[in-house]
């Protein structure tokens, strides 16, 4: 089961890493427009494949509302 899991991150992270490679040849800030939207889609596709469990999903949005809700002006 584990193991499952650390492929598929290794996967993803190796495929991630292929795919910035080709902005090598772009200007500078397009190319770090690009890397840093595949570091945003990371743990989006992770999302999508159900790498979390419930439990983890569960704890990530407690603790986003409790940052929200920190800086609320309210």
């Amino acid at each position: 089961f584990f193991y499952k899991k650390i492929l598929l991150i290794y996967g993803m992270a190796i495929a991630l890493y292929i795919g910035s490679m080709f902005t090598e040849s772009l200007n500078f800030f397009l190319a770090s427009f690009i890397r840093l939207s595949l570091l945003a889609i990371f743990p989006v596709v992770l999302y999508k494949l159900n790498f979390f469990e419930n439990i983890e999903l569960t704890r990530l949005r407690e603790g986003i509302t409790k940052v929200f809700n920190w800086y609320s002006p309210w």
